[in-house]
């Protein structure tokens, strides 16, 4: 099979989709006591990750002071740089280096490892 783009057909409807506010909602998951990731490619220019950054730092919850008051510390996957975290709590913002939108894609290796250490609850690699 060859890729293609998405047929406008099935774009359009959910375009309205595209530009929402989620940041009430994420506030709800978290005070309901669940654990958030959010992350963002750096070369990202639809999601670039200094919005990413702002909206995670401004959602509002219970220890919002102390999640902007985490440093970002370094992310090492395999002895190399694969980005910076910032986390406190159940809430947890990635930075990936050499990465766009399509993360996985990108950097697979990296992204598993996101996945691997966030679904498992396991701290991050950190240096």
């Amino acid at each position: 099979h060859s890729w293609a783009g998405c047929r406008r057909s099935v774009e359009l409807p959910l375009i309205g989709d595209w530009v929402k506010e989620f940041q009430d909602a994420v506030s709800t998951v978290i005070s309901t006591g669940h654990r958030v990731l959010v992350y963002s490619g750096k070369e990202d220019y639809i999601c670039n990750y200094f919005g990413g950054r702002q909206w995670t730092i401004t959602t509002k919850w219970a220890d919002m002071s102390e999640f902007q008051k985490a440093p970002f510390q370094q992310w090492i996957v395999n002895g190399s740089v694969a980005g910076q975290v910032k986390a406190y709590g159940p809430l947890t913002f990635l930075q990936i280096e050499a990465a766009g939108h399509m993360v996985p894609r990108d950097q697979p290796k990296n992204a598993l490892d996101m996945l691997e250490h966030f679904l498992g609850n396991k701290p991050f690699n950190l240096n």
